[in-house]
């Protein structure tokens, strides 16, 4: 069984971590290791000073730890690609060119890794819903700042750069709705004729 890699791209709170672990559910025979960007950034925040913001889009370390937990996501999937793993890379990915840098990384440590990409899909209305959801949960928290709301709005709703078809050995756009289909679509692409049903 060959090696993958599924890069999840879509808004924060539209699904992607719930899709990630069905997926890993599904295809238990790849071994799936989810890369998240949460536990890096927690790590950042509490390791480093500097990092110790407002964990806004505001903060003065927005950038510097966006960027930092995307190297430090590269480092480990050659990691975990080395040692033999597949990969579910579960962090915005909104951007082509931080696509194309997961993609060169995973061809200089497995040439013959498949790498798919799945963008979900949500209305605009139902993630507004979402992210009513968490800042109020956030809000009930001690010292927490709202921030999914200016996350989405100023950050990455101007940055979204849907995936073309090239960009992968397959790419799949998806809805919740349609996760089912999305999974028996992943189906060939990870066992061939072989179903892991």
């Amino acid at each position: 069984m060959s090696q993958a890699v599924i890069i999840l791209v879509g808004f924060s709170r539209s699904g992607k971590t719930t899709l990630a672990y069905k997926i890993r559910e599904r295809f238990a025979s790849h071994a799936f290791h989810i890369l998240s960007g949460d536990p890096i950034h927690v790590y950042l925040n509490t390791q480093f000073p500097y990092f110790a913001d407002d964990s806004t889009v505001f903060g003065h370390a927005f950038w510097a730890r966006r960027a930092v937990t995307l190297d430090i996501q590269l480092l480990l999937l050659q990691t975990f690609l080395g040692l033999g793993l597949s990969v579910i890379i579960d962090l915005a990915n909104l951007r082509r060119a931080e696509r194309q840098r997961i993609a060169a990384a995973v061809r200089k440590v497995r040439p013959s890794a498949r790498i798919a990409i799945i963008s979900l899909q949500i209305s605009e209305q139902e993630l507004l819903r979402q992210i009513a959801n968490t800042e109020r949960e956030k809000a009930a928290k001690k010292g927490r700042k709202p921030a999914y709301l200016d996350l989405y709005q100023v950050i990455e709703k101007p940055l979204l750069e849907w995936p073309l078809p090239d960009e992968a050995d397959q790419v799949l756009h998806t809805t919740w709705e349609r996760e089912a289909e999305t999974l028996n679509d992943l189906d060939p692409f990870l066992c061939g004729s072989n179903s892991e049903r």
